[in-house]
């Protein structure tokens, strides 16, 4: 069963109160799962270490780290969000949500995916989802990129039958297109490089330079095409299953800014209230940290920490002083995932993942945009599509409940 480092502090934010290392361990035994070691950054360097070695321990940071065996099945559990959401559902303490497709009622079209019949000779399938407003910061940041490895490693069987690619929709122009082209046709910056290369050469240098991506590349180097998914720009998205382009990465901001509070409120659950509200806070608390930090040479007097009013203000003092493209920005951030298969079910199950635990800090918590994707025959279906799992009129068992809240189905 999948093992899962998780920080004990931030777990115990989400969690909303702090436990002693044997009360974790029971509640972790109650839930049905294990808490199998209690450890730290640095010591896991130590110990995979023969002596001490002061150059690699020195960034290494000593939070404690809780090291969580997880049941094979629960993929929504192979994150902090998933298991802090598990775990408050169990305890009463959660709401279980509601997963729902975003309204497009309004005459706003799905962003659309096209794709070509030539991806039937490496890598035929593909969905796709947008998650919309979504904030970001050093610890989300992380988890998300952790949760798409752990899928990788082991519902995706090292990405031969499901590869994730993430952007930044702001960065690129719908609609898409996943195509299958030549080695040799294809050309782009990847992510990590700061030079073009062409696929073929870009699977040689991996080769030779990669420890990480040269165990993938097999997966399609000796195909007569790689495939590859554009922007109406042409701007290549990503080379799945091995790496994305440079110029659509996401990435985290400098300092996050507050997500406006959804509009509709008479429309949303107790759940997405709460995660909304929670959201807020702590994107407020984050900005005013870093004005703390950085806009005392543009201010008089900086804000103190309770001052959300003075925060218009402070992002264009914080945005000149940086002498850039503003990255603090009250608008949205908008993260378009797609992810190309071999196996089209297991890749609505990964997409479906993502999306669930991620939806949290979307501006409206849980909503998710569908993809319109449109297949070589010219038939057009929506992913994800996102129901939730179970019934709760049965309310004996809470473990159950818990599950259902923090899982998902396909229909």
């Amino acid at each position: 069963m999948p093992i899962v480092g998780v920080n004990r502090d931030r777990l115990f934010e989400a969690l909303g109160r702090k436990y002693t290392d044997e009360e974790f361990d029971q509640l972790c035994f109650e839930y049905g799962i294990e808490l199998d070691d209690v450890t730290s950054e640095r010591e896991m360097i130590r110990k995979e270490l023969s002596r001490d070695d002061a150059s690699a321990l020195q960034e290494a940071s000593e939070d404690v780290i809780y090291k969580i065996d997880i049941p094979a099945n629960r993929y929504d559990m192979l994150c902090l969000e998933g298991i802090a959401r598990a775990l408050n559902i169990f305890k009463g303490r959660l709401e279980a949500p509601q997963y729902r497709l975003a309204d497009m009622k309004a005459g706003k079209p799905l962003l659309q995916l096209v794709v070509k019949p030539e991806t039937a000779l490496v890598r035929p399938y593909v969905v796709a989802a947008v998650l919309r407003g979504v904030t970001l910061d050093a610890s989300r940041y992380s988890s998300f990129i952790d949760l798409q490895d752990k899928l990788h490693q082991n519902l995706c069987r090292q990405r031969s039958l499901v590869a994730i690619g993430t952007h930044d929709l702001a960065k690129c122009r719908p609609p898409f297109s996943y195509e299958a082209l030549p080695p040799a046709d294809i050309s782009f910056v990847p992510l990590k490089q700061t030079r073009k290369f062409r696929a073929d050469e870009l699977m040689d240098h991996y080769i030779a330079n990669d420890q990480k991506l040269k165990k993938f590349v097999p997966l399609i180097k000796d195909s007569l095409v790689y495939p590859a998914i554009y922007d109406a720009d042409r701007t290549p998205l990503s080379l799945p299953p091995i790496i994305n382009g440079a110029a659509t990465a996401v990435s985290r901001q400098a300092a996050p800014s507050p997500s406006p509070p959804p509009h509709n409120h008479g429309s949303m659950t107790a759940a997405e209230e709460a995660a909304s509200a929670r959201n807020l806070r702590y994107n407020i608390d984050k900005l005013l940290q870093y004005t703390q930090q950085h806009a005392s040479d543009c201010l008089a007097c900086p804000p103190a920490a309770s001052d959300a009013q003075a925060l218009p203000q402070l992002i264009p003092c914080i945005n000149r002083r940086h002498n850039h493209r503003p990255q603090i920005s009250l608008d949205t951030r908008d993260v378009f995932i797609e992810c190309t298969a071999t196996d089209l079910t297991k890749a609505k199950v990964v997409l479906n993942t993502l999306c669930a635990m991620f939806g949290e800090y979307c501006s409206t918590p849980y909503v998710v945009e569908a993809v319109q994707v449109v297949d070589s025959f010219g038939d057009s279906h929506g992913e994800p599509r996102l129901a939730h799992a179970g019934s709760f009129g049965d309310s004996h068992s809470k473990q159950r409940l818990a599950h259902a809240g923090s899982h998902h189905e396909l229909r």
